[in-house]
C-alpha cells in the first residue's frame, strides 16, 4: 500500500482496451488522479542477475561461460486465467492463493498478458516489478477474426500506424510502465508488411 492511498485508490483499476477507437481516444477514467503518485519508479537492480549456469548447460550445447557480456535476457509472461482478476485493483487481492512470483532477480522483463486487444498492466504488478528493477510490458495482441480486422485497420496507412504507436506510448507514460509485447496471431497481407 502507498502513502497516498485514500478513496482514489478504489478508482485505480487496470482495464483492457478492446478496439482502435478506445486506444486512439483513450481517456483516463478518473481524471483528477495523478497515476504517477501511485506507481513506483523503476529502481536499479539490487542484486546481480541470476545466471542459470549448470541448468542452462543441461538444456543446450552452449558451453561458453555465462557472464554480463553474453547473458540472455529473460521475459516472464504472466498469463493467469485471462488476467484482470483481483489483481486489477490497486490494492490487489486479500486472497492467499492468488498468483505469486518470487524470483525477480532472474527476470529482465515482466509482461502482463491477456487475450484482450491492448492489455494495460495493473499498478500492483508494475510496483512489484519496479521495486526489483524489472521493466514492465503490456500486451498488444491481434488474434482471430476481430484481431485480423483491427490489425488490418491499423496497417491501412502509415498515418494510422503512427497514431496507434503514439497512443501506446501515451499509455506507457501515463501508467508508468516501459513498453509492449506485440503478439500478432493473424494473417498479415504481404503489402502490409512494411507498415507492420
Amino acid at each position: 500500500m502507498c502513502d497516498h492511498c485514500d478513496d482514489s485508490c478504489n478508482q485505480l483499476e487496470a482495464e483492457a482496451l478492446h478496439n482502435n477507437e478506445q486506444l486512439l481516444n483513450f481517456k483516463v477514467r478518473s481524471k483528477h488522479i495523478d497515476w504517477h503518485m501511485y506507481v513506483k519508479p523503476l529502481r536499479p537492480r539490487y542484486a546481480k542477475p541470476i545466471y542459470l549456469k549448470k541448468q542452462f548447460n543441461l538444456l543446450s550445447n552452449y558451453n561458453e561461460q555465462i557472464d554480463d557480456s553474453n547473458r540472455r535476457e529473460l521475459l516472464l509472461c504472466h498469463d493467469m486465467m485471462g488476467n484482470y482478476l483481483e489483481d486489477r485493483h490497486f490494492n490487489s487481492s486479500k486472497k492467499f492463493d492468488d498468483y505469486r512470483f518470487y524470483h525477480w532477480s532472474g527476470v529482465d522483463y515482466f509482461c502482463y498478458f491477456s487475450h484482450h486487444y491492448v492489455t494495460i498492466p495493473p499498478c500492483g504488478w508494475i510496483n512489484a516489478a519496479h521495486k526489483h528493477g524489472v521493466r514492465v510490458l503490456g500486451t498488444f495482441i491481434t488474434e482471430g477474426h476481430t484481431g485480423d480486422q483491427l490489425l488490418h485497420d491499423v496497417l491501412a496507412s502509415r498515418e494510422m500506424v503512427n497514431n496507434i504507436v503514439s497512443a501506446m506510448v501515451k499509455l506507457c507514460k501515463h501508467y508508468g510502465f516501459e513498453g509492449w509485447l506485440v503478439n500478432i496471431e493473424c494473417k498479415v497481407n504481404s503489402n502490409d508488411m512494411e507498415n507492420l
